[in-house]
């Protein structure tokens, strides 16, 4: 099988703003053992499953593109799969490029989190400096789909959201406590036009 149980898969959601491709990433932790495909298709329904909660903050400007993964275990690229579950639906003004949604996923190990920057909100998304209540509990679905893992499909495909370690993401990883919404926009430095992910 090209994913077995126990092995840590990396997926990358793939999306243009502005031109430029923006990447999100996430790791997971296999429970099923499974061929790329059924793996793949499975990948872009969680991922997309997730993204549909905040379509309605998110710029229709934006591009999602694809879905692929890695297997983290064994180094096999799984494949790519194209983005259909989701398209952003705000049609108002976008946020400044850097600015995103940031979710993060705290875990019980000594300063180790996952985290997330969702890219395109709109300036309807924010009162002042803080999101609006309907943005904040959107971004809160969002996290607690990453969070609560997929298992779906048929054969099933079944696995868990985990915060992987930098260096050794196959080996060192932790599982999600739980979710943390920042209900102030973030702005990702490194996120520049033209300069992608």
């Amino acid at each position: 099988m090209d994913v077995n149980i126990g092995d840590i898969v990396l997926i990358k959601v793939i999306i243009v703003l502005g031109g430029s491709q923006m990447l999100n990433v996430f790791h997971v932790l296999a429970g099923t053992n499974n061929t790329g495909p059924d793996f793949m298709t499975q990948a872009e329904l969680w991922t997309s499953a997730a993204y549909y909660e905040v379509r309605s903050q998110i710029t229709n400007t934006v591009v999602p593109t694809s879905v692929s993964a890695q297997n983290m275990t064994t180094g096999l690229l799984l494949g790519s799969v194209p983005i259909s579950g989701w398209a952003g639906a705000n049609t108002g003004d976008p946020l400044p490029y850097g600015v995103a949604a940031l979710v993060t996923f705290p875990t019980a190990t000594s300063r180790r989190r996952g985290r997330t920057f969702i890219p395109g909100f709109c300036e309807s998304d924010s009162s002042g400096a803080t999101w609006t209540s309907g943005t904040f509990t959107a971004m809160g679905n969002f996290a607690d789909i990453i969070v609560g893992g997929w298992s779906a499909g048929s054969p099933l495909v079944d696995f868990g959201y985990v915060v992987a370690d930098a260096v050794n993401p196959a080996t060192d990883f932790s599982l999600a406590s739980g979710t943390l919404i920042r209900n102030i926009p973030a702005y990702q430095r490194r996120r520049k036009q033209g300069v992608g992910i």
